[in-house]
């Protein structure tokens, strides 16, 4: 990522720190941020994608709860 401000990046970026129970998930050309909710489930945090129909998924929108299965299979 490139970041360019003139804040100094520690206080632009102060509270964005990601929580030691996330993971980073890359499904495709997307990144997503999960925390497990149990050992099949996880909460999506944050979806990092360069195409902006892929923010338009209500299944990958940040709150959602998926198993882990449906990140990893294809979609049709």
């Amino acid at each position: 990522m490139i970041f360019w401000s003139v804040i100094p990046f520690e206080i632009a970026m102060e509270g964005e720190e990601v929580s030691s129970e996330q993971e980073m998930i890359t499904v495709g050309h997307r990144t997503l941020y999960v925390e497990p909710v149990d050992a099949t489930h996880c909460r999506i945090v944050r979806m990092i994608s360069p195409y902006a129909s892929d923010y338009l998924h209500p299944k990958m929108a940040p709150g959602q709860i998926v198993a882990r299965t449906e990140l990893f299979t294809p979609a049709r």
